[in-house]
């Protein structure tokens, strides 16, 4: 009887590995959770996470980004008009700072806007801006 539960559970894993393995293929793509940024927050944590949105309800310019791991890629959804990225430049000071297109900050992002870093070598480089406005 050991020997048929054991049996019983090695298809079971096959069955659940295959149905697993065929999802992620046939799908081509990944899921990931959208996280939300604390309200007010200028270096919000991205701590195991890909997606995230803001919602602030004061004028809060963002600096950096807390928690970073390298080689790690990020987009913001704005959802609030309220939110502005501040450059720290290719040659700035600050650790996780942010280095934005043109060396400049953005500061009309407002909602339905997106932006995308990539950490490298302790600074966020901007990868993508879309102004859906």
């Amino acid at each position: 009887q050991l020997q048929n539960m054991k049996e019983d559970l090695d298809d079971l894993h096959a069955e659940i590995s295959s149905s697993v393995y065929e999802s992620r293929i046939n799908s081509g793509s990944s899921i990931s959770q959208i996280k939300a940024f604390t309200n007010r927050d200028a270096t919000p944590s991205v701590l195991g996470g890909t997606l995230f949105v803001t919602a602030n309800t004061k004028a809060t310019s963002i600096t950096a980004f807390d928690d970073p791991t390298e080689g790690q890629q990020i987009t913001i959804i704005i959802k609030d008009a309220l939110t502005d990225f501040t450059n720290g430049g290719v040659g700035g000071k600050g650790v996780n700072r942010l280095v934005l297109n043109g060396n400049a900050n953005w500061t009309t992002a407002t909602t339905g806007d997106s932006i995308s870093f990539v950490y490298n070598d302790g600074i966020w480089i901007e990868t993508n801006r879309s102004d859906n406005t």
